[in-house]
């Protein structure tokens, strides 16, 4: 549907929030898997760019992203 609008002078972007580090081993797959999704959807789409608003970490902990890499 995305490129079905685009235009020439049109930019695709896309805003992250609230992607808390997961405490636990589920939770931690599924934000894995997000951030997975939101990589695969820059190979079907052109994205100029991807915003994120914030609310990265969790008590301290950081969160790994190598796998976007």
């Amino acid at each position: 549907e995305v490129r079905n609008v685009l235009k020439d002078d049109s930019f695709v972007s896309i805003c992250i929030s609230d992607s808390h580090y997961p405490a636990d081993e589920n939770t931690r797959k599924s934000a894995l898997h997000a951030l997975m999704a939101i990589k695969g959807l820059t190979h079907l789409i052109p994205v100029d760019f991807i915003a994120h608003l914030g609310d990265v970490g969790l008590e301290g902990s950081t969160v790994n992203t190598s796998v976007l890499e």
